[in-house]
């Protein structure tokens, strides 16, 4: 547009002064369209009055075409982080750890935290979901990063980081339907078939359905939801982190179970 812009000048500009260069063209267009004014190159004559507003028309025209190339991109790159359509970012070599299928962004808040009182300055969280849509300004500043995708699919756990991964929590889809342990187990095999190093700690909605979970089918650990167990598992996965040797396994609750977990909690 711009080599269109300079011919066009180049053309326009012999009209006027017969002896003008291709040198001379593109000084006056480039000033020309820097400046949108023309009268202290142009004489005022009706022939140069006409060329100097289609020369302006087709400045304005380039600026449009300009701001519809740079600007798509520009919003891409400044919405795709919020809205999990980029790849996670990593500018030190932190261990990372995954939070797969939160049900909402309360939950996030709440595992994130506890990481923090368990062991301080916690490595990179990165959230993958499939159902949540934008994560909210506050996690984003705590350094929380988010992926959305199909948790079907390697390429998303790719994009999540799943060969920096030292350890996944993966959240049961729901906490009313037994049946999602089902669903729980195959993101399970997915994640570990990614990256068998990888330490994973599950959620198991119904006790009947823990032996989906066993060695075969990729889990390390699983967990009965229960408001308890959210500080078993953070600690668990903080100490796995650390590289300790950790075993806090709930398949079941009773009272006695709730009393001894409370306990170990009170004393880790």
């Amino acid at each position: 547009m711009i080599v269109l812009l300079i011919a066009v000048g180049f053309f326009g500009l012999k009209l006027v002064e017969p002896t003008a260069t291709w040198s001379d063209a593109a000084v006056w267009t480039v000033t020309a369209f820097s400046t949108f004014g023309m009268d202290m190159f142009l004489p005022t004559t009706q022939a140069s009055k006409w060329f100097q507003a289609l020369f302006l028309l087709g400045s304005f025209m380039m600026t449009a075409f300009g701001l519809t190339v740079i600007i798509p991109p520009f919003l891409y790159w400044w919405e795709a982080p919020r809205k999990g359509l980029s790849s996670v970012r990593r500018s030190r070599p932190t261990p990372l750890y995954l939070l797969v299928g939160p049900v909402d962004w309360e939950k996030v808040e709440s595992v994130y935290w506890e990481l923090q009182r368990t062991v301080g300055h916690i490595s990179l969280v990165v959230v993958v979901s499939e159902t949540l849509t934008e994560i909210p300004m506050h996690l984003q500043r705590l350094g929380v990063q988010f992926v959305n995708g199909s948790l079907r699919r390697n390429e998303t756990y790719q994009r999540a980081g799943i060969d920096w991964a030292t350890g996944a929590f993966i959240c049961s889809v729901s906490y009313n339907d037994p049946t999602a342990d089902v669903q729980t187990a195959a993101i399970a095999g997915i994640i570990e078939r990614c990256r068998q190093s990888v330490k994973t700690v599950t959620e198991v909605v119904s006790a009947d359905n823990t032996d989906l979970f066993d060695g075969r089918h990729g889990a390390d650990q699983s967990v009965l939801f229960d408001p308890l167990t959210l500080a078993a598992v953070v600690k668990l996965l903080a100490k796995q982190l650390a590289g300790r040797s950790a075993k806090i396994i709930v398949n079941t609750i009773d009272e006695a179970q709730r009393t001894e977990l409370s306990r170990q909690l009170a004393s880790a």
